[in-house]
């Protein structure tokens, strides 16, 4: 693969619903990603999921792109600085509510002529196995030796692995369980594909649970976001006289835990899908260390450390 790839974590920003969550169908007013404690909390998270997910890549060919608040805290930028030093390298972007993360002028400055573009998508408290970025090299460049092959592509996860961030007595280090809602593509991974500068769109401006709709020109979409994303997509061909209709599907989406396994989500009281702690998953079993996991890259001094700040005393 010849391409730019950027890893993108949001840290803790204020993005434009950064005070609602999603409950069910309906928002609720969340917690400011800013409060001292909620952010001691994702430091806690970060330092034994998606950091050492990040550093334990077999394939190291990316950059780490990490957006930040510019209202953090020195101190917290710091830290934060301090903990991903060993990632080179890794830009820390300052969110400006008035720009567009949708495209990638954004990161324009950071993508080299004449190479595509993709951006991946790990929150700030999920993993990777280590052998991702290196099967999604893989597959760009089985797509980059075919002839005539599309200018885009989505690449995404549709088998998961979740960890419950709860102790007990039964389940010290909590609990692990298949993913158990829809069999849909997961946030975590979530990947786009774009040959610049003929397309200019970034992963942020899509919703992963609809990731297999965004390139199927079959029928007519009925999603404002799926519509939006098919406008540009349209227009960009038209302006470079591609036709969408020849795009093979098969190479439009592919399903990337079918090479590396599933992703991991951790589910905790602080996400904004904090309800699935309490729903029922078949298959759930106490997790009892590195042997639960062995796909992914986990400080385990950290994780322990985590569940000792957390643990009911009584």
């Amino acid at each position: 693969m010849t391409a730019n790839h950027f890893l993108i974590t949001r840290f803790s920003y204020r993005g434009k619903d950064a005070f609602r969550s999603i409950d069910g169908p309906t928002f609720v007013r969340a917690q400011d990603p800013l409060d001292p404690h909620r952010l001691k909390c994702r430091f806690r998270l970060f330092e034994f999921t998606c950091l050492p997910s990040v550093l334990g890549q077999s394939d190291q060919g990316f950059t780490w792109i990490i957006l930040v608040d510019r209202d953090m805290p020195a101190a917290d930028r710091r830290r934060l600085a301090s903990l991903v030093k060993a990632k080179n390298p890794t830009i820390f972007h300052v969110y400006d509510p008035q720009e567009s993360l949708a495209d990638l002028q954004w990161l324009r400055d950071h993508i080299e002529p004449g190479r595509p573009a993709v951006t991946t998508n790990l929150d700030d408290d999920d993993c990777i196995p280590v052998t991702f970025v290196a099967a999604l090299r893989r597959h760009l460049a089985r797509l980059e030796a075919r002839p005539s092959s599309p200018p885009i592509g989505i690449v995404g996860a549709k088998n998961a692995v979740e960890w419950d961030l709860i102790p007990s007595a039964v389940a010290p280090l909590g609990w692990k369980a298949p993913w158990h809602r829809g069999r849909w593509v997961m946030s975590v991974g979530f990947s786009l594909y774009c040959r610049v500068p003929e397309f200019d769109l970034c992963v942020l401006g899509l919703r992963h649970t609809m990731a297999e709709r965004y390139l199927d020109f079959a029928e007519p979409p009925v999603n404002l976001n799926v519509r939006w994303f098919q406008d540009r997509v349209a227009s960009a061909a038209r302006a470079n006289n591609l036709d969408v209709r020849v795009w093979r599907p098969d190479a439009l989406f592919h399903d990337i835990s079918e090479d590396v396994g599933p992703v991991l989500l951790a589910n905790h009281a602080g996400n904004d899908q904090a309800g699935r702690l309490i729903e029922q998953k078949p298959g759930r079993v106490p997790v009892t260390g590195p042997d639960e996991f062995p796909a992914f890259a986990i400080d385990w001094n950290s994780a322990r450390a985590y569940f000792d700040s957390v643990r009911d005393p009584r």
